[in-house]
C-alpha cells in the first residue's frame, strides 16, 4: 500500500535514525519540502516538483528525489543543485549518503569557494566532471574533469585532468594533466599540485624569469615528480647567469599519525667559488599520548644570508596532556661559525597539574653557551616552583626557584650574570569585597602580603624579606556634569633581614574636564616616594611626582588635535616633559594629513617634526608618503613613500621608495607595473634595495590570479614590509 500526500506545497521531517523517546530530537533526518510526497509501505520517501530538502548543513533542490531509511541514500534527480558553506554543485542526478554525508553527482559542475582553502585562493574555482564527489569535511574529487579560475562561458585556460582532488587548507592534485589556453594545447603533464597551505612555495606551472645585481638575467623553475594524498613532491631547478645552476627540492609527506616537510637546495656558487647549500626539514608526530614536533635548519655559504658562514638551528617539542595535566619537555640548539664558532643548547621542561585543589607548576631551565673566547661552555640550571590556589576570601602562592652554576665560574660571563632566587616566597592575596565587604575609611582595596628568602646576584646578597603591599580601587567622582575627579593611592612596607627598611607611598589622581562633546583636557598627577633602604636591586621602587596635561581637540572629523607636556618636581635638573603635538586634518575621504613634534623645553630645542599624507581618489589612485624633517639640522633625516594606481582599464602601477637623508641615498627602489588579463597578469618590475646587500634588477611574472605565489615586490631583504611609510611619533 502506498500513503500518497499531494497538496500545493508540503512539508516532511522524515527521521532515518531509530525512532526518538519522547521529546528527544533525532540524531539524524532530512527535510523536504516538494509539490508531492509520498510514503512508501518499506517507508521510502518520494518527493516530486520543485524538491528542496535540507540536511546537516546541505540544501539540495531538484526535481524529483527518493530517500531509503535502508540503505541511508538520498537520490535526486533532474536540474540537481546542491549549495553548502563553501561548494555549489550541478548535475543531473545526485547521492547524498545521510549517514556519512559523503555526496556524488555524475555530469556535474562545482563553483569552490575562496574560503575552501583558507584564503590562498583569490577567486571561486569552477570544476566539471563525468563524476563530482565531496566528504563532510571539504574534501572534493573530480573525474575526466577541467578546471579553470575564469567565470567566462569559453575560459581563457582550462586545466583537463583524469583526477583532480581538493584537499581543503592543505593541497590540491591533478593527475594526467593537459593546460588548454585560449583553445591551443600549451603542454602536458603526469601530475601537479598546488599546496594551500605554504603561501611561500614557488609555483610549478609558471617559469619565473629575471635580471638581478646578484644573480645575473635567471630562469627559475619547478617541476612536480610526485603528487598523490600523501606525498608532494616539487624539483626546483634555477639557472643564473652569474651565479650558476641552482637545484632543489621540496617533499611534504604523510605517515601514520605524523607529517612533515623536507626541502632542500644547492648552488655550486661562482662568484663566491664555493658550494652552498640550505636545507629544512619540520616533522610532527604523534607517539602514544605524546606529540612531538621538530624543525631543524642549516645553511652554508649563503650569499643572501652571510658568505662564508654556517648556521644551523634544530627545535625539538615533546608535549603530552592528560587528565588535565599538561608535560612539555622543549629543546632548542644554534650554532654558527665564521671567524668563530659560537653555539647554545637550552632546554626546558615543565610540569602544570592541579594538586589537592591547588595550580601547580615546575620548570627546569638548562643553558649551555660557547663561544670562541671562552675557555669552557657557560652552562646554567634554573629550578622553578610554583603552587597556586584561589580560595573565597584569599589567594595564597608558593614560589621557589634557584640558579645553579654547573660550570664553577669558569666562564667570565657569570661576574655579570643576574639572578634572583627566591628560597622561597609564600604570597598571600586579597580585597576588600572578598573581606565580608571590610572597607576601611570606606574605600575599596587590594592588599597583598609576601614573606620570603631571596638571594640575588651578581652582588651575592641575601637576606629575608616581608612585603605589604595595599592599593585603593580608584574611584570617580562627579564633580559638575563637565568635571570628573579620579582618585586612586597606596602603600608598600617592606621588613630586611639584614635591618634595611623600607615604605613607599603612592598617589594617583585624574581631573577631566569635557570640552564640547568629543574634547577634552585631562590633569595627570602621579606621586611615588620611598623612604628608607632596600637590600636588593629587583624591588628598588622608582621615584616620581609628576604632574602632566593633555588638551584633546575632537569635535571635527577634518582636524583633530592633541597638545600634552608635563612637570617631574622629582627632577630638579630636567623637570619638564616634552610639550608634544599631534594633529591629523582630513578636510575630505580624499586626502588627510598627521604631523606630530614636540620642543624639549629643559634644552630648548626641537624634536624632529614628522609628516604623514595619504591621498585616495574614486579612481583608485593611492599614495602614501610619510617624512622625518630634523628641524635643528635644517635637514630631511628620511622619507617612505607607496603609489598606486590604474593605467587605463588594463594596467596597474605600484611604486615604493625609501630615502635617507643623511646618506643622500635611496635605501630601496621598486616598480611595478601589471597588465590585467582577466583570470591570469603578467607584470614586470624593478627593484634597487642596498639596505643589507646591493640588489639590482628586474623580474617578469605571468601568473594565474587566484593561485597563491609568494608577492615579494614590496618587502625588504630581513622580510619588512617596505610599504609603511610610517616613521614613529613624538610622545
Amino acid at each position: 500500500m502506498i500513503k500518497r500526500i499531494r497538496t500545493g506545497l508540503i512539508l516532511a521531517i522524515i527521521s532515518i535514525a531509530a525512532t526518538p523517546a519522547m521529546g528527544q530530537v533525532p540524531s539524524g533526518f532530512i527535510r523536504f519540502e516538494a509539490d508531492s510526497l509520498r510514503i512508501t509501505d518499506d517507508n521510502r520517501v518520494v518527493a516530486i516538483g520543485n524538491v528542496r530538502a535540507t540536511y546537516a548543513g546541505y540544501t539540495i533542490s531538484s526535481g524529483k528525489a527518493v530517500s531509503d531509511p535502508d540503505t541511508n541514500l538520498a537520490t535526486f534527480q533532474e536540474n540537481v543543485v546542491l549549495t553548502a558553506e563553501n561548494i555549489e554543485a550541478h548535475g543531473e542526478s545526485m547521492v547524498l549518503n545521510l549517514k556519512t554525508r559523503d555526496w556524488q553527482f555524475i555530469s556535474a559542475e562545482s563553483s569552490l569557494d575562496p574560503n575552501l582553502f583558507q584564503g590562498y585562493v583569490r577567486s571561486p574555482i569552477y570544476a566539471k566532471g563525468e563524476k563530482l564527489a565531496g566528504t563532510e569535511d571539504d574534501y572534493v574529487r573530480a573525474e575526466s574533469a577541467s578546471l579553470t579560475t575564469c567565470s567566462l562561458a569559453e575560459p581563457h585556460y582550462v586545466l583537463a585532468a583524469r583526477v583532480v582532488e581538493v584537499y581543503p587548507g592543505v593541497k590540491l592534485i591533478a593527475r594526467k594533466v593537459q593546460l588548454y589556453a585560449l583553445g591551443h594545447k600549451l603542454f602536458s603533464l603526469p601530475a601537479f599540485s598546488i599546496p594551500l597551505n605554504r603561501l611561500r612555495s614557488r609555483t610549478n606551472l609558471i617559469p619565473q624569469v629575471g635580471q638581478t645585481q646578484a644573480e645575473g638575467a635567471f630562469l627559475k623553475t619547478a617541476y612536480n615528480y610526485m603528487a598523490t594524498q600523501k606525498n608532494t613532491g616539487i624539483f626546483k631547478l634555477d639557472l643564473m647567469s652569474k651565479k650558476g645552476v641552482g637545484k632543489g627540492l621540496e617533499h611534504s609527506y604523510t605517515l601514520a599519525k605524523g607529517s612533515g616537510v623536507l626541502s632542500a637546495y644547492h648552488l655550486f656558487d661562482r662568484t663566491l667559488g664555493t658550494d652552498s647549500l640550505t636545507g629544512r626539514l619540520s616533522h610532527k608526530q604523534q607517539l602514544g599520548t605524546v606529540a612531538m614536533d621538530l624543525a631543524t635548519d642549516y645553511r652554508s655559504n649563503s650569499y643572501q644570508y652571510a658568505p662564508g658562514s654556517t648556521s644551523s638551528n634544530s627545535d625539538l617539542a615533546f608535549t603530552r596532556n592528560v587528565d588535565g595535566a599538561n608535560t612539555q619537555l622543549r629543546m632548542h640548539r644554534n650554532s654558527s661559525s665564521s671567524i668563530g664558532t659560537f653555539s647554545a643548547l637550552s632546554s626546558v621542561l615543565t610540569h602544570r597539574q592541579s594538586l589537592f585543589g591547588a595550580d601547580t607548576s615546575f620548570t627546569f631551565d638548562y643553558g649551555q653557551f660557547e663561544n670562541p673566547n671562552a675557555a669552557s661552555p657557560d652552562q646554567e640550571l634554573n629550578s622553578r616552583l610554583e603552587v597556586f590556589r584561589r580560595l573565597e576570601a584569599y589567594d595564597w602562592k608558593l614560589m621557589f626557584n634557584k640558579r645553579y652554576d654547573l660550570d664553577d665560574d669558569e666562564f667570565l660571563g657569570d661576574e655579570r650574570f643576574s639572578s634572583l632566587d627566591r628560597l622561597p616566597e609564600l604570597t598571600l592575596s586579597s580585597e576588600t569585597s572578598r573581606l565580608g565587604n571590610l572597607v576601611p575609611f570606606g574605600i575599596p582595596a587590594t592588599f597583598g602580603l609576601s614573606v620570603g628568602k631571596y638571594h640575588e646576584e651578581p652582588f651575592n646578597v641575601e637576606t629575608e624579606r616581608v612585603l605589604f603591599d595595599m592599593n585603593t580601587k580608584p574611584r570617580k567622582y562627579e564633580l559638575a556634569s563637565w568635571l570628573d575627579l579620579n582618585i586612586g593611592a597606596g602603600f608598600r612596607q617592606a621588613f630586611y633581614g639584614n635591618d634595611a627598611a623600607q615604605y613607599v607611598l603612592r598617589a594617583n589622581t585624574d581631573l577631566t574636564t569635557k570640552i564640547g562633546d568629543k574634547s577634552n583636557f585631562v590633569l595627570r598627577y602621579r606621586y611615588q616616594e620611598p623612604e628608607g633602604a632596600s637590600a636588593f636591586r629587583f624591588d628598588l621602587p622608582a621615584r616620581y611626582n609628576v604632574l602632566t596635561g593633555w588638551l584633546n581637540l575632537r569635535e571635527s572629523k577634518k582636524l583633530r588635535l592633541s597638545l600634552a607636556s608635563g612637570y617631574n618636581f622629582a627632577f630638579k635638573d630636567l623637570p619638564w616633559q616634552d610639550i608634544t603635538l599631534r594633529a591629523r586634518y582630513s578636510p575630505s575621504d580624499i586626502f588627510s594629513l598627521y604631523t606630530s613634534t614636540g620642543f624639549d623645553i629643559n634644552r630648548k630645542r626641537w624634536r624632529s617634526l614628522i609628516n604623514q599624507i595619504q591621498i585616495r581618489t574614486p579612481g583608485n589612485f593611492k599614495l602614501d608618503l610619510g617624512t622625518r624633517y630634523d628641524v635643528e639640522r635644517s635637514q630631511l633625516g628620511s622619507a617612505r613613500g607607496q603609489l598606486e594606481t590604474p593605467i587605463g582599464k588594463q594596467m596597474n602601477i605600484r611604486a615604493v621608495a625609501g630615502y635617507n637623508g643623511f646618506t643622500n641615498k635611496f635605501d630601496y627602489r621598486a616598480i611595478m607595473i601589471t597588465r590585467d588579463l582577466h583570470c591570469w597578469e603578467a607584470s614586470i618590475a624593478f627593484v634597487d634595495q642596498s639596505v643589507f646587500f646591493a640588489e639590482k634588477g628586474f623580474q617578469f611574472n605571468l601568473r594565474i590570479k587566484a593561485f597563491p605565489i609568494f608577492d615579494q615586490f614590496g618587502v625588504g631583504q630581513q622580510g619588512q614590509s617596505l610599504t609603511d611609510t610610517s616613521l614613529g611619533g613624538v610622545f
